[in-house]
């Protein structure tokens, strides 16, 4: 087979798994229905905002401002989500596994930036 051929033919085969993941995705949704934490899109926009700000991404900006908006107008249901996060429990070992891993990455991300300066 020609190098063409097997492009479309992959293409056709990732196509076709973005449609079965989008069909399962539905299926999931719809069977274990969670409510949108709107306190959490709170934080995101924050975060998002300063990041699009410090890099100069209008987009990024934008699209925290959209979830800080939507969050504020849907504020009534930050406590009766605010549930979800007493579960959450600072002493549990997945817990600490994620802080730290995310303290690397930004330890990482830092050393990055400051050896590429130089």
């Amino acid at each position: 087979m020609e190098l063409k051929s097997w492009i479309w033919v992959g293409l056709a085969i990732f196509i076709l798994l973005i449609i079965l993941l989008v069909v399962w995705l539905f299926k999931m949704n719809k069977k274990n229905k969670l409510p949108i934490d709107y306190y959490t899109w709170f934080s995101i926009g924050i975060v998002w905002v300063i990041v699009g700000i410090f890099f100069h991404n209008a987009g990024l900006s934008t699209m925290g401002l959209v979830f800080m908006i939507l969050s504020l107008i849907h504020k009534k249901d930050w406590k009766r989500n605010n549930s979800m996060h007493v579960k959450c429990s600072m002493n549990s070992p997945k817990t600490k596994l994620m802080l730290i891993l995310a303290a690397v990455i930004i330890l990482g991300i830092l050393l990055f930036i400051l050896i590429r300066r130089l």
